[in-house]
């Protein structure tokens, strides 16, 4: 199972390290047609990019998470960039950014929406509109993170998991697992799939 996950952790990699290279060019065509479009929706599409990168990073170089199944753990292991932090930690910053992708893309898609529309047009969203969209989304993120922070298990149940991976898992420091509870588990996980879908719905139809 560890060489299966290590084959597959190389090629990760690799495609992170192509993510990294072809988002230099990304970044230039956007900064050269700036002045062609709204300024700010240029810099959303930076932000965007950037993102997309911060997170390649953490999770497939910093994070480098280990699933310690049948149990819901994770542990890092071996990242290439072993930047001081345990699994619960990255795992936290990988959610958090993972998160702001749904204001980003959203304020992206609805500036974009604004650029396109002549002056005057009835499909101009007014700014109550666009408020009242950023509260829903601002809503989202809490809910999303705050979900997380629930799923955590505590300490005693931890310790009994880590007495069944041990033994599954001899060549691998199970003691520094960030440990989940099922069920919140997979709300946390379908709430994230369901905002995903909603949200690129949702900028699809106004695009």
């Amino acid at each position: 199972t560890l060489q299966i996950h290590g084959n597959i952790k190389i090629f990760r990699h690799i495609f992170t390290l192509l993510s990294l290279i072809f988002a230099v060019p990304a970044l230039i065509i956007v900064s050269m047609c700036a002045n062609r479009m709204s300024k700010r929706y240029s810099m959303h599409l930076v932000l965007i990019i950037l993102l997309g990168i911060a997170m390649d990073v953490v999770l497939q170089y910093i994070w480098d998470p280990l699933m310690l199944l049948p149990a819901l753990c994770n542990v890092r292991e071996n990242p290439l960039l072993p930047i001081p932090g345990d699994a619960a930690f990255y795992y936290e910053v990988f959610t958090l950014s993972t998160t702001l992708n749904i204001p980003f893309f959203a304020a992206c898609f609805l500036e974009r929406h604004q650029a396109v529309q002549s002056p005057g047009s009835r499909w101009l969203l007014p700014k109550f509109v666009r408020h009242i969209a950023f509260v829903v989304i601002i809503i989202i993120v809490i809910a999303m993170y705050e979900s997380y922070r629930m799923v955590a298990l505590l300490f005693f149940e931890v310790y009994l998991i880590m007495q069944t991976l041990i033994p599954r898992w001899p060549n691998i420091a199970v003691t520094r697992a960030k440990c989940f509870e099922r069920v919140p588990f997979v709300f946390f996980t379908l709430l994230g799939v369901g905002g995903l879908v909603v949200c690129t719905v949702v900028t699809a139809m106004v695009s």
